[in-house]
């Protein structure tokens, strides 16, 4: 069943399901919420290019996501939410159900319906939302990250979510991908390509760790592409398994009474990385390195916010972040306000990222300096 059609059944069951009869529209109502958010942000972007030239670039942005949950009962909802984002890139205003939702084109990013059994199931179908972020200030990952920052994309499939929401945890995502194209940015770099019919679908396994002591996140998860990564050494025509594995764990260390020294380290790895030829680079031999690295430290809180520092180095052949660019080595000093609790959250942040590797054998390191104001409003 398509999408179209998916969404097109999910709204006439709760149609059926709240609507009919007078006696039940108070029921209706009761079952009825608005969710959603509003993010603005400004940036200032300095990038000095491999031929020597430097850019700089005003960027602003607005990020709107309004939309709705319906509760059909105790163990059954569904959520719609719409997506778009504004900013100077766009050229008109327009709605597309299929996306990808560039600058002025808006979908749906979430049209999915969930069941629960008690507090150890989960199960999500249809066009949803999924991050498995490290806990730090700077919340970026190199394994799975819908919408991070400004951007509007989704998983479509199922999430099985088998345990307590804090306790430990098993997660399977069985995501769907166009013929074309990723729906987020998992598989979305590199020599990947979804031509194969095995390659339609992306695996991802978790395993996610009660949270206890000093320990604030252990989590360990594997995402599974088959017959996704094109290999030009292997022959033309030939694919390989699209493999990646990452571990992530976060961790408070007392300063005082009321304040906590918070540490976090991610690591990623692709046991079969892309060969070096595969990513552009034609003069080196064999496999570009795969294993990628995250650390990060966080004062909580400080103010009514908490301040982090992060630094992180991924190579050419780790291609599995939906945040961090292979190639790329990059630091980033993020303060994050909270001046409403709970509703108002004002994040700002520096980051500089630099090539590992030059791209080509003439030229230099592209180097990119970014300093952002962004706000989140939700309601």
């Amino acid at each position: 069943m398509s999408l179209r059609r998916a969404s097109q059944a999910c709204c006439t069951i709760v149609g059926l399901i709240v609507l009919p009869g007078s006696g039940k529209a108070a029921a209706a109502d009761e079952a009825v919420s608005s969710i959603g958010d509003v993010r603005a942000a400004i940036a200032v972007q300095q990038r000095a290019l491999a031929d020597g030239t430097t850019t700089n670039e005003f960027l602003p942005a607005l990020r709107v996501r309004p939309g709705v949950d319906l509760t059909a009962g105790p163990s059954v909802s569904f959520r719609f939410r719409l997506a778009g984002l504004a900013n100077r890139d766009m050229h008109a205003l327009r709605f597309d159900l299929d996306g990808p939702a560039t600058p002025g084109v808006s979908s749906l990013d979430s049209a999915y319906m969930q069941f629960r059994s008690g507090d150890n199931l989960q199960v999500r179908m249809g066009r949803f939302q999924t991050a498995f972020e490290l806990d730090s200030v700077v919340e970026d990952s190199l394994s799975r990250h819908d919408s991070g920052g400004l951007a509007v994309d989704w998983t479509e499939g199922i999430h099985v979510a088998l345990g307590e929401t804090r306790g430990n945890r098993l997660h399977y995502i069985g995501q769907i991908n166009r013929h074309e194209r990723s729906t987020n940015e998992v598989g979305a770099r590199g020599p990947v390509t979804f031509e194969h019919d095995a390659s339609r679908v992306t695996h991802f396994l978790g395993v996610e760790l009660r949270p206890s002591g000093f320990l604030t996140q252990a989590m360990v998860d594997v995402t599974w592409i088959p017959e996704a990564l094109s290999d030009v050494s292997q022959g033309d025509g030939d694919q390989r398994d699209f493999l990646s594995l990452t571990a992530r764990v976060a961790s408070d260390h007392r300063l005082s009474e009321l304040r906590f020294l918070h540490r976090s380290v991610e690591i990623g790895w692709m046991p079969a990385s892309p060969t070096w030829e595969s990513l552009g680079f034609g003069s080196r031999p064999g496999h570009a390195p795969g294993l990628a690295l995250v650390a990060g430290i966080d004062i909580r809180p400080l103010g009514r916010g908490a301040l982090g520092l992060q630094l992180a180095r991924v190579p050419a052949g780790f291609i599995a972040s939906p945040d961090y660019p292979a190639n790329t080595r990059s630091a980033e000093l993020r303060y994050s306000w909270w001046p409403i609790e709970s509703r108002l959250k004002v994040d700002l942040r520096y980051r500089l990222r630099q090539d590992l590797l030059r791209t080509s054998d003439v030229g230099s390191r592209r180097t990119a300096h970014n300093l952002q104001l962004r706000a989140t409003l939700s309601f």
